[in-house]
């Protein structure tokens, strides 16, 4: 879909992924995490989700290239552990054009059952084509 058809409060993706000790450990290990929390393999680091979800998202999303991930801001509110199912909503919250880029402000909610265990918001500069 092209960028400019995302309209404010436009949901963009539902997904749904079970956590596994698998992909734990790899994020682990690649960001060098050292919080005994996590280094036991059972409690998903909450930038671990934020990184799942990021990943699927701007994935599905067809970018050109020379999108920015500009910023973004979590709120962890509850734990993901091993073996959960958990399920991301994103929705559009803004899209403008100033000069050659665009801003695309993305709000996203992960929920597990029917709680929300981490939100917040992801912001790209995307160059107008």
């Amino acid at each position: 879909m092209n960028i400019d058809n995302y309209k404010e409060g436009m949901e963009l993706a539902t997904t749904k992924v079970t956590f596994d000790s698998k992909y734990v450990q790899a994020y682990i290990t690649a960001v060098g995490e050292t919080n005994r929390v996590y280094s036991h393999g059972l409690t998903v680091p909450p930038l671990a989700v934020t990184a799942w979800l990021l990943k699927s998202v701007i994935g599905s999303l067809d970018l050109p290239a020379g999108t920015v991930h500009s910023s973004q801001e979590i709120e962890c509110a509850g734990i993901v552990q091993v073996g959960d199912t958990v399920t991301s909503h994103v929705e559009v919250e803004q899209n403008t054009q100033r000069s050659q880029w665009k801003f695309l402000t993305l709000t996203f909610l992960v929920n597990k059952n029917l709680d929300t265990v981490v939100k917040g918001k992801i912001n790209l500069l995307i160059p107008v084509e």
